[in-house]
Order: structure tokens, then C-alpha cells, then sequence
């Protein structure tokens, strides 16, 4: 005699909510069952990333606005009159609503053409949870760019600066590849041609276009 359903499924668990923090540890500590863990938390919805992207924005241009601040006070060629001076507190509100709206359209324009492509080439996942997984993964690395930013004031640590910012663009290929896999379950040399192959296509094409604009400038 088998056990009803609604009985055998009574012990099956949900998965606990994890924190913000535990998500970060989870996703900069890549794994299939971390990212699983991630995908399948119960607060993993886009508008708990969107927040938290907001947040880390406002934070990096707050960081942008004391870089730009000091330039003005500390170079003379980009002293301010005055009169002009009192204006730097709203252009900065401003900049944050700004950054915030292209923040989010870009994100979710560039998480969207991935999603279509990953479902092209065979993927079944769930956009929300592709978007999730990507904001969540964005965070951490925006606020790094924040404390580069005012790093990079000393010209003594900007070539080190330079050099981290290479390796964490790397790195977030990485991520975007476990992103990819976790998902949509796509195999590796589908995650390659979506993470490596795209991107360095893209940037071919820019840099084609890009000669092409100043041979017809700068005629030889």
C-alpha cells in the first residue's frame, strides 16, 4: 500500500530565507549547489536585487562626488567660480536618480539578451531568476568600484588599481558562467560561446568600427 502524496510531501522543507550577506559569500564562493541554494532562496526576487542595486549606486556616487570634489579644491585648472559651487549638492542628487534609472534598464536590458540567448540555445530557465542571480553578483563589484574610485585619487595606487579591475572583470565572467549554468543548465561550451566568445565579438566589432571612423577622419 503506497503512502498518499499529500503525506509523503508533509517532511519535505523549504528552503530557509538566507541573508544578504549569505547570498554574497555564496555567490563569490561559486558552486553549482551555491548558486542552486541562491536560485531557489524564497526572497530571491528581482526587486530585493533592484534595492540593493540602488544602494550600492548611491554609495558609488557619493564616492564619485568626494573624487570630484577634491580635483576641484586641490587642481586650479578645475576651480569653480563661487557662484557655481553651491550647485554641486543638487548636481549630485540628480546624478544618483539618473544613475539609478540607466542602472536598472541597462541591467535588465543586458540580463534580457543573455536570457534570450541561453533559451535560443536550449535553456529552460526563469528570467527573474537569471536577473536575480546577476544583481545580486553586481553588487558586491560595484561597491569594490566605489572604493577603487576613491583609491585612485593617489596616483601611486592607480596602476594597481588598473591591474584589479582586469582581474575582476575576469572574475565576473566566471560568475556570469555559474549564473549561465545554474539557470538555464546550459553545457560548457554553450557557457563559453555566451560569456567568452560574445563578448570578444562585440568588442571586435566596436574596435572595426572605430578605425573605420577615423580613417574617415584622419585621412593618410
Amino acid at each position: 500500500m503506497t503512502t498518499p502524496e499529500i503525506f509523503s510531501n508533509a517532511n519535505v522543507e523549504s528552503p530557509s530565507p538566507l541573508s544578504i550577506w549569505r547570498v554574497w559569500m555564496m555567490l563569490f564562493r561559486p558552486s553549482k549547489e551555491n548558486y542552486e541554494a541562491v536560485r531557489s532562496d524564497p526572497r530571491a526576487k528581482a526587486t530585493r536585487a533592484i534595492a540593493w542595486l540602488l544602494i550600492a549606486s548611491t554609495i558609488f556616487q557619493i564616492a564619485q562626488a568626494v573624487v570630484i570634489t577634491r580635483i576641484i579644491n586641490e587642481v586650479p585648472a578645475y576651480r569653480l567660480p563661487e557662484q557655481l559651487r553651491n550647485w554641486n549638492s543638487s548636481f549630485v542628487v540628480c546624478n544618483v536618480f539618473i544613475n539609478w534609472a540607466l542602472l536598472v534598464v541597462l541591467l535588465g536590458v543586458v540580463t534580457f539578451i543573455y536570457h534570450l540567448l541561453a533559451r535560443v540555445l536550449g535553456g529552460r530557465g526563469e528570467y527573474t531568476s537569471f536577473f536575480y542571480i546577476i544583481g545580486m553578483v553586481f553588487i558586491p563589484l560595484y561597491l569594490l568600484q566605489a572604493m577603487f574610485l576613491l583609491a585612485t585619487f593617489s596616483p601611486s595606487v592607480a596602476l594597481i588599481i588598473g591591474i584589479l579591475n582586469f582581474i575582476l572583470s575576469i572574475y565576473s565572467s566566471v560568475l556570469l558562467g555559474y549564473a549561465l549554468y545554474a539557470v538555464y543548465q546550459l553545457s560548457l561550451v554553450k557557457i563559453f560561446l555566451l560569456v567568452v566568445v560574445l563578448p570578444l565579438l562585440i568588442i571586435f566589432f566596436i574596435a572595426q568600427s572605430d578605425v573605420t571612423v577615423i580613417r574617415q577622419l584622419v585621412p593618410l
